[in-house]
This record gives C-alpha cells, sequence and structure tokens, in this order.
C-alpha cells in the first residue's frame, strides 16, 4: 500500500503525484484545492473538481482542513467580524 501527503495541493502537484501513486493508494490533501500550481492566485476549492481529478482510477483520497475562512468583500470600519 502507497500513502502520500500533498501539503501544496495545488492541481500541478496532485498530477505529480498521480503519476507515482498506485491505484491502491491513498494520499492526504491538505485543503484548499489550489487552481494551477501556485499558492497564490487562481480559484480554491473544497474538493477535487469534479472531472480534474489524475489520481490513477481505485486511489483514494482524504480531503484534511487546518482552518476555515469566509471570504468578505466589503467590511465597514463600524462593522465586528467574529
Amino acid at each position: 500500500m502507497a500513502l502520500a501527503l500533498d501539503c501544496i495541493t495545488a492541481e500541478e502537484t496532485l498530477s505529480i503525484i498521480g503519476k507515482v501513486l498506485s491505484s491502491q493508494g491513498t494520499v492526504a490533501i491538505l485543503l484548499p484545492v489550489k487552481e494551477g500550481s501556485s499558492l497564490t492566485g487562481g480559484q480554491m476549492f473544497t474538493d477535487i473538481p469534479e472531472g480534474k481529478n489524475p489520481l490513477p482510477k481505485g486511489a483514494k483520497y482524504v480531503a484534511v482542513s487546518t482552518f476555515m475562512y469566509q471570504a468578505v468583500s466589503v467590511v465597514s470600519s463600524h462593522e465586528e467580524i467574529y
């Protein structure tokens, strides 16, 4: 059995792991999944987007969330966020 950990979890790093992971392997992915190959910019996802899973058929993955965040577009100076 093969185990892998992707602490970057960008589409490119998942693709690299997918090339060496066996179909019986398991990979832990640190959320969020980032679009492309960078930690910054692009969209972020709470799961591997449908149709973009580069892992071998039969391979499993476990999504690991270390924190939750909420995007806030505009906050006035008198509002408090909890």
